[in-house]
């Protein structure tokens, strides 16, 4: 687990990033068994600030390595189920992505690639295999019926469901 557990109390998310923590080493910490994850609580418990304010993207990411500070900014006009994806979507990037500064999403090549994998990793965070390979099969898979479970949007849940390999109702 973690060594000086005191010595990061505040900064585990530097503890974590030096290890690319994975989505399913962070809900193994955290003891998350069930759904919803509750990704706004992880993100605390890793020492990370999260504030809703009016920006113009869904969610941007401020760090200072040297400082041990990280803050995720969502946009305070998006959904309940838009702004847990935001934040484990920048849960993402905090991870798997060496940043030094600040990231805002945008376009490009290489940044469509890291947008990608932030995209996988918010996706493996809420809605882990293993919790739809148990839950799902109750609901025949059907999106609208698992989205509020997990709570993500059905769209979320539809390509979650998908790229699983389960054959969700549409």
């Amino acid at each position: 687990m973690l060594k000086n557990r005191h010595m990061f109390q505040d900064q585990i998310w530097l503890h974590l990033k030096e290890n690319q923590a994975s989505p399913l080493r962070l809900l193994k910490l955290f003891e998350v068994l069930v759904p919803p994850v509750p990704v706004q609580d992880i993100a605390r418990k890793m020492g990370v600030i999260v504030e809703s304010c009016e920006i113009d993207s869904d969610g941007q990411l401020f760090m200072d390595i040297n400082a041990g500070v990280a803050k995720i900014l969502v946009n305070k006009r998006a959904s309940h189920v838009r702004e847990r994806f935001t934040i484990a979507h920048e849960i993402g990037h905090l991870m798997q992505h060496h940043f030094t500064t600040v990231h805002r999403d945008a376009s490009g090549q290489y940044e469509g690639r890291i947008e990608w994998e932030a995209n996988n990793y918010a996706a493996d965070l809420l809605m882990p295999y293993w919790m739809i390979k148990f839950v799902g099969p109750r609901y025949k898979n059907d999106p609208r019926e698992l989205a509020p479970i997990f709570d993500v949007s059905e769209q979320a849940m539809f390509y979650r469901l998908k790229n699983l390999g389960f054959v969700p109702k549409r």
